[in-house]
């Protein structure tokens, strides 16, 4: 199984049966060790999400979740060529509330995901985007752990509400306020 964190804007990706794996470089020239045993949550904390085989080569797999403050959110997981073979961020450009994926799956080129609006390109594995009026800001990343070939949801800040978008429905109900 794979985690991944990220902490004080470390990104780290561990094996969950290490008790400890080097993080990234903190900025200051030193690479700092982090301690594993505590943080691979439970299998009771965790959701199924998808299975890896259900993310397309290219594009998203698209899924909502309420964030701690009760917001309802979209995310997405997307293909990476990192061991896991998936990450997860939420559905929108850092730059403008801006969606990836509108229910058709978010567009994908050569391992970046691309925003809609402005054609800024963000690297799915790190979320960073180099180009465009994005550049320099980051994807918000959800925390997901990859097991057996399936996705869990292991982000404390999240709780999974469904596969899928907000807006999707099957239309106007019998409450719609729609006349013809």
């Amino acid at each position: 199984m794979l985690y991944h964190t990220v902490k004080n804007g470390i990104r780290d990706t561990a094996a969950a049966a290490g008790t400890a794996t080097l993080a990234s470089d903190t900025g200051a020239g030193d690479a700092t060790l982090l301690a594993r045993g505590d943080e691979v949550p439970a299998m009771s904390e965790r959701t199924r999400i998808a299975a890896v085989d259900a993310v397309p080569a290219r594009g998203s797999y698209l899924f909502s979740v309420e964030d701690a403050f009760t917001n309802e959110r979209e995310a997405i997981l997307v293909p990476c060529e990192d061991e896991s073979g998936v990450e997860a961020w939420l559905n929108n450009c850092p730059h403008e509330d801006q969606r990836f994926d509108r229910g058709d799956g978010a567009a994908i080129r050569d391992g970046e995901i691309i925003c809609p609006k402005h054609g800024s390109l963000f690297d799915a594995c790190e979320g960073d985007c180099g180009n465009g009026p994005a550049a320099g800001s980051s994807l918000r990343p959800i925390e997901i752990a990859v097991e057996d070939g399936d996705v869990f949801l292991v982000d404390d800040g999240y709780t999974y509400l469904k596969d899928g978008g907000l807006d999707d429905d099957e239309g106007p109900s019998s409450t719609s306020h729609l006349s013809f």
